[in-house]
């Protein structure tokens, strides 16, 4: 289908959405490709324009340096079958959107998110998400990117994947908000910060922080740190060796129901946290006091 390309250069309405002249071909329809690209302009009005349309792919490559704005925090609504955020395949490094609200509404959905500009908004990721499908899934290599972040936003997913670029510790930067519903999460580095459960979590490098309410079914720390101050129940939590779990900076009572340890390390204050059956270990447990 047609790739149609976002302009913004129609004389007095250059951040409507719903202006032909803003796009190389028209208004939008159902199966084309959008492509945001080597363009400053953002997208002001009429962010509702496409809710409902079924497209291709969907692309905000690194060059697009405009944001989705128009003053009251809404989001850009429409649907499709890849979203792909950050891409940039020329020379050097452009300065990417610093403020992106998307809601890929309920059809199913892959994400792909590159890297993101650095956020205009101190308080929040240049990236905000929305997606509406238990099929989803979200893979993220670089940037900051807030998942239904706020207050009162819902989002459900299948799968979020979390990676790097180069720095393993702090390419990116993912919040998850407490109306995420998300099966699995797979994180091989950079930075997690999340107040929603999950059924299984995968954690083997960067760091990782839970907070709110969240519970967890199955949690597997492999690698890099995790801090645990959620009072959502862990059902089963496997620590490998070179780990630390820390349940130490948050005085919320916490339980975990079955525990088993690797060869990591546990740290945390039997006041605050509850193992209803006792840690297991395939080593000797040294406890310090």
């Amino acid at each position: 289908m047609a790739d149609n390309l976002w302009l913004g250069n129609d004389s007095g309405n250059e951040g409507d959405v719903n202006v032909a002249a803003n796009w190389s071909i028209n208004v939008p329809i159902a199966g084309e490709n959008l492509y945001f690209r080597e363009s400053s302009q953002s997208l002001t009005s009429n962010l509702n324009a496409l809710t409902g349309i079924d497209f291709d792919d969907v692309h905000f490559e690194q060059s697009f340096t405009g944001s989705i704005n128009d003053g009251s925090d809404s989001y850009f609504l429409f649907e499709c079958d890849n979203l792909y955020i950050g891409a940039h395949d020329g020379a050097g490094t452009p300065g990417g959107s610093g403020k992106l609200l998307l809601n890929i509404e309920a059809k199913a959905a892959s994400v792909y998110i590159y890297n993101t500009g650095t956020s205009s908004d101190a308080n929040n990721p240049a990236v905000r998400l929305l997606c509406n499908n238990a099929a989803d899934v979200v893979h993220v290599i670089k940037g900051s990117v807030g998942i239904a972040k706020k207050y009162g936003e819902t989002a459900t997913l299948a799968t979020l994947n979390i990676g790097y670029d180069k720095n393993q510790r702090a390419d990116a930067n993912v919040v998850l908000g407490s109306g995420v519903t998300v099966t699995t999460i797979l994180k091989t580095g950079s930075m997690l910060t999340t107040r929603a459960g999950a059924t299984t979590l995968t954690h083997h490098a960067g760091e990782l922080i839970t907070e709110g309410a969240g519970a967890i079914t199955n949690l597997y720390s492999v690698g890099g740190s995790l801090t645990l101050n959620s009072s959502g129940t862990i059902g089963t939590l496997t620590i490998l060796g070179g780990t630390e779990v820390d349940f130490t900076r948050s005085t919320v009572a916490k339980t975990v129901t079955n525990c088993t340890n690797y060869g990591g390390k546990i740290r945390y204050d039997d006041a605050i946290v509850t193992f209803t059956n006792a840690p297991a270990s395939d080593q000797v447990i040294t406890l310090t006091v």
